[in-house]
This record gives C-alpha cells, structure tokens and sequence, in this order.
C-alpha cells in the first residue's frame, strides 16, 4: 500500500474521530469496489497517424486496477452525507516525471462523490444535494453526469487527455459533477433544479468558464406511464483563444436545450420511451463557419421487452437516435446538437466520437443460459445525416479529424457480454467491442476491444 493511500485513510479516520465528537452521527457504511481489468485495444485510431503507433502496430495492452471507497453516514434524520474516494491506474506504472499523458501519479486519490443532502429543507417537500454528485434524467441523453468520454471537462487534466495515469478515458468510471440539485416531490409530480459548474476557466480576468443550469419536470400518471419536460442551459465562455492568451470572445456561447420525455408500457413486460429535444442559441463563429446561431434537435426512441418465465429469460431491445448534423449551407444557423453533459455511449468503441451528427440503430439481446451467467449482445448502425467530408469527423481517442468521403454510411459496430456471478459480491467477466468503419471513412481499418475482467464488490 503506498504512503499516499495510508496518508489519506489515516487522515479519514481521524476526521471521522473528531467529526464524531462533535457531531450526532445515527448511521454510518463503508464500502467499495475493486475492479481489475485487462485491455487489448487494437486500431482505435481507425487511420494511421495515431497517438498509438504506426499502422502496423497500433495496439495497446494493458492491465488496469479501480479502487472505490465509499462512505456514507446519517447525521440527523433529514441529514446525510456520501463520499467515495477513487484511485485508477494501470500496473507497473507507478510514477511518470512528465505530463505528456496526463500521468502524474499512479498513487493519486481523486474525489469522485462529495455531497451533503439535506432534507425537508426549510419546506417540507423540498430536498437540497449539494456538492460533487452523480446526475442523471431521462435516459441521459442530456444530462447524464457527462460520462461519454468525448464530453470531459478539458480543464481537468486527468479526464481530457487519452490515457490517465495508463487509464484509456472511456474505461474511467468517475462519473460526477460540481453541481446544486433542489428536488421538489409534490408526488406524482418531482420538480428538479440544477446548477452544475463543469469547468472554472484557468484565467480570473476571463469569461472562460462552462456551466450547466436548468429544470427538469417529472409527473408519473401510474405505474405504466409517464413524462418527463426540461429545460437545460450550457454557458460555454471557454475558447482555445482564452486559455492560450490570445485575445478573448466577446460574450459567452449559449446553448439552450428544450425537450421531452415519455414513457409508456402498453402491455406487460414492454417498455417504451421516446424523446424529442431541441437546441437554440448562439454561438461564436469561427474562420471557416459565420453560422452564428443554433438550430439543432434530436429524437430518440427506446424498446425493450422481457420474455419472463421463459426458458433462459431472454430480453430484447432497440434504440433509435437521430442527432441532427451540420451541412454548412454557409447560413446564420449552425445545425450540430451539442452533447451537453450527455452519459450515453451505444457502443464500446463509439464513444470515442462525440454524440452529434449521426443516426444510430442499435439492436440488444440478453439471455441467462445457466443461472448465475448472463450473455448479451449489442449491434449497431450508424449513418450520417450530413456529409462529413464538408463537416469534418474528429476522433477524440487518436486526437485528429479523420479524413472522409462523400457517403453517410458510417459503418457497424458489434458487442458481446458475458457476466459470470462467483457470488453475489464477485463478478467475473469478458466484454468484447468491434468497429467495421463504413464507406463514409477513407482508408479506414476495423477496431477492437477485448477486456476480461474481475469485480468485487464490499
């Protein structure tokens, strides 16, 4: 154990002693996580100029640890507070004296959860979670604790570069935001307010700085159906012009998300979802785009069905997602949805492009042939509403704008899962992604993700 660790968990214990003297603490669990992982990662930068290698040796091989510890405890009745603590890294890496990946040190802590809640603050049915907390709505197709790892907060070093200390960004699991979060439960109807801080900008002299506010509206009619409306802002005043001194934006990018969501199980077993979600606001031109003004939207719908007392409990699923794309007709309107703070990756290797511009069809299944073993299967198609050679597409793994065609065929992508429960706090398990880019890439070669992995839960 290093001297960091020891350091942090002494220091824990102590404050825990001193909180305990002087505060009335009803209820208090420990727990955590350890999950280890071997990764075989092969040509996930599709083309050849790569951070990875060359083209005959873009591979990456590693063995990765994630640790958690989380802490909770009940002060009063309507009083509580959540830490956890997370240390990720891959093994043998255990000190870098260079930035240049985004590895400092193997043995560093961060704060992933550190939240107060406070119930029936000032009024009865109001709930105030305030701090470093996990959120999510809907599906999170808006907010979603900006977990796609193409939508990382790029002033925190250790999410926004490719590797964290030998950790690929798509395999972290910190999933969590400096946010304010008021819950109102007039139940059947809960009324969320939120303001997330997702990145303080590196210059005080300088509107540099990203934030999230919004409300999201939740009226349940009965158990098979309800709806969800909401209304999310992004305040986007960081600029690559900002951050490297040059001369700063004129105003803030504002970015205004307005959708819906419903839900709806027609008959047993069935569930439904579908939303629809539109994007205004302005935004910054640059040399090559005047467009000065948002016009997005996107649509996504969601089936799954659940063959219960059958033999093996198979399920199926599908997930249809439309997020509009931009065609440069050289107008005032910019037509890219903006991920927002979304959480959804449709599949393994996917998510190292970012949500926008893109039509994905995916097909799920799941099946327990033996108890205790689960097998799942997750296809994939994707295609482009508009034509990426004009657009550009960027792969937030290997850092470059890949070179395109004319076509929108963006090609499939295929993954497996097998789940093996040792027991109910030990998992055993193989994940494997594939990549079969389409005609819309130009020279580009297949991906690959094979990850056996083990996971213990206390």
């Amino acid at each position: 154990m290093s001297k960091r660790l020891i350091l942090v968990l002494t220091l824990a214990f102590v404050v825990g002693i001193t909180f305990g003297a002087y505060a009335e603490v009803q209820n208090v669990k420990v727990g955590g996580e350890i999950l280890m992982q071997a990764l075989h990662q092969k040509n996930f930068g599709l083309s050849q100029s790569t951070t990875m290698g060359d083209k005959e040796n873009d591979t990456s091989n590693r063995l990765i640890t994630h640790v958690q510890i989380n802490v909770s405890a009940d002060l009063t009745d309507n009083v509580g507070v959540v830490v956890k603590l997370l240390n990720e890294r891959a093994w043998g890496l255990e000190r870098i004296p260079t930035d240049t990946n985004g590895d400092v040190s193997s043995t560093s802590i961060d704060l992933d959860l550190a939240y107060v809640t406070l119930k029936e603050f000032l009024y009865s049915p109001l709930t105030l979670k305030i701090g470093r907390q996990a959120v999510k709505f809907g599906n999170g197709l808006v907010i979603g604790s900006g977990t796609s790892a193409t939508n990382l907060a790029s002033g925190d070093t250790a999410r926004a570069t490719n590797y964290a200390n030998g950790v690929p960004k798509d395999q972290r699991l910190r999933k969590s935001m400096d946010a304010m979060r008021a819950t109102l439960d007039y139940d059947p109807l809960t009324v969320d307010l939120l303001y997330a801080k997702i990145e303080e900008g590196p210059n005080t002299d300088r509107n540099d700085n990203v934030d999230v506010y919004g409300i999201n509206a939740a009226y349940k009619f009965n158990k098979k159906a309800s709806v969800q409306g909401y209304v999310f802002s992004k305040v986007d005043g960081k600029t690559a012009e900002a951050i490297t001194g040059a001369a700063p934006r004129k105003g803030s990018q504002q970015i205004h998300t307005i959708g819906i969501l419903g839900y709806l199980a027609p008959i047993a077993n069935l569930k439904t979802s579908l939303e629809l979600a539109g994007q205004l606001g302005n935004r910054t031109p640059t040399s090559t785009d005047t467009a000065s003004k948002r016009r997005a939207y996107a649509i996504q719908a969601m089936a799954d069905y659940t063959f219960k007392g059958k033999k093996f409990d198979p399920a199926l699923g599908a997930t249809f997602t439309y997020l509009s794309g931009d065609n440069q007709r050289n107008d005032e309107y910019y037509r890219n949805w903006d991920t927002m703070q979304e959480g959804q990756a449709p599949n393994i290797f996917t998510n190292h492009f970012s949500m926008t511009s893109c039509v994905v069809t995916n097909l799920r299944g799941k099946m327990k042939p033996v108890d205790d073993v689960t097998l799942s299967a997750n296809y994939g198609y994707y295609h482009f509403p508009a034509k990426l050679n004009e657009v550009g597409l960027s792969n937030a793994y290997s850092a470059q704008t890949l070179t395109m065609t004319k076509s929108k065929d963006g090609g499939s992508a295929l993954d497996l899962f097998a789940k093996y429960d040792y027991t109910e706090d030990v998992q055993i398990g193989l994940d494997i992604g594939t990549f079969f880019p389409g005609k819309a890439f130009s020279d580009a070669r297949s991906a690959v993700s094979v990850m056996p992995y083990l996971k213990v839960t206390f």
